[in-house]
């Protein structure tokens, strides 16, 4: 198996199959994230938005002010429709225009004072940037963990007898073997308030392409017997080769048959920022719930809290559950106070009076999978001096 996975890039078809029907899933992690990120130039003279799109072309809306007052506007650039654009002397003219990723357009504004002055937008259509970085001999988009809550999310990570055990909250280091794409260790991330719990996994972005020369024969996977050669890329869409450090263009690959899932293209609908239209914006990957988040009835741990200016107490545990619990693990804001708890033991902390305060309890088995978790928060608050008399 192990050389399989050195020698080898590829994903059995029913795993791909699995992760394109993932895809569809909306992840309100990635939608903020798209927000935050949406490409939009400005200054106090141009301006332009992107509304729509034409396949690689790019349809976008250009702003130029200038209080002197705009006679004419003059498409200057190379191997294009030349155009020019008569404004009887407004002090603000918007025209539609099409562009392509990574060119730079210009275009000369004659004003009511004879004055002339060119106008250069660099357009890249809207992209989420990530750290596109070599792991265990993989170059991989890194995973966005910046839109979870720190103190209610724990990094997964496979312990050595192949388990999936939690690691440090977000609050702490990552753990150095969270993911390895290169040996199929996808990065995982466990977050839990109030009982109600999800694991999420990250799906970077990545190009396939059936292997013909690879095939499964007989009857390995039924009626799916197809490889898919897959390359992880960055937001460009480039691939870069770990042992070469050979950067292939998105053009190249293409050429040689790849193509590119369509979830890695979000769509934005009624923004502002884009006329209200659907426009596509790449992302580097995104996180996929693997359960679906519900409310419940009855916790699997569950526990009470109480806090006096100085003290956090953890009292009266139960637990619902027909599996055997190995140990208990005390947190608080992310940090891990008793890791070792074989008994649901009350716990007083010692805690400064700093406001808001994340308390986790855990139950692992005894291959250190979590049963049952609980994070509960709970602000300390000082009492008012009375007034002097």
């Amino acid at each position: 198996m192990k050389k399989f996975l050195e020698n080898k890039k590829y994903f059995i078809f029913f795993i791909i199959l699995i992760i394109a029907t993932l895809l569809t899933i909306s992840s309100p992690i990635i939608i903020n994230t798209v927000k935050e990120n949406i490409k939009k130039i400005e200054s106090e003279e141009i301006e332009w938005r992107t509304y729509g799109q034409n396949g690689d072309t790019k349809l976008v809306l250009v702003t130029i002010r200038n209080e002197n007052g705009i006679v004419k506007i003059k498409d200057i650039n190379e191997e294009s429709n030349n155009f020019e654009l008569y404004s009887n002397g407004k002090t603000s003219v918007s025209f539609d225009y099409k562009m392509i990723d990574k060119n730079t357009y210009r275009f000369e504004a004659t004003f009511s004072n004879g004055d002339t002055k060119i106008y250069e937008i660099s357009y890249e259509k809207p992209r989420v940037k990530a750290e596109y970085t070599l792991t265990d001999n993989v170059y991989v988009n890194e995973p966005d963990v910046s839109k979870f809550v720190k103190e209610k999310t724990r990094y997964m990570y496979m312990n050595d007898e192949g388990y999936l055990v939690p690691g440090n909250w977000l609050t702490g280091e990552k753990p150095e073997d969270w993911y390895s794409y290169g040996l199929l260790k996808w990065a995982n991330v466990y977050v839990e308030s109030d009982g109600v719990d999800s694991y999420w996994v990250w799906i970077p972005r990545y190009v396939y392409k059936i292997d013909e020369e690879n095939q499964f024969h007989g009857d390995e996977v039924t009626d799916a017997n197809e490889r898919m050669d897959v390359k992880f890329v960055n937001v460009y869409d480039e691939y870069v080769d770990p042992q070469t450090n050979q950067r292939v263009t998105w053009e190249e690959l293409k050429a040689q048959g790849y193509k590119m899932p369509e979830a890695f293209s979000w769509k934005t609908d009624n923004s502002s920022v884009t006329m209200g239209k659907d426009v596509e914006i790449v992302i580097p990957g995104y996180w996929v719930a693997k359960y679906q988040l519900s409310e419940v009835d009855k916790y699997i741990i569950n526990y009470e809290l109480t806090s006096s200016e100085t003290n956090i107490n953890i009292s009266q545990i139960t637990t619902d559950t027909e599996k055997p619990i190995a140990k208990y693990i005390y947190a608080v804001n992310g940090e891990i106070k008793y890791p070792e708890a074989t008994t649901p033991t009350d716990r007083s902390f010692d805690i400064p009076n700093t406001g808001l305060q994340t308390v986790n309890v855990t139950a692992l088995d005894a291959n250190g999978s979590i049963i049952g978790s609980m994070t509960k928060d709970v602000y300390i608050t000082k009492a008012d001096a009375p007034d002097a008399m």
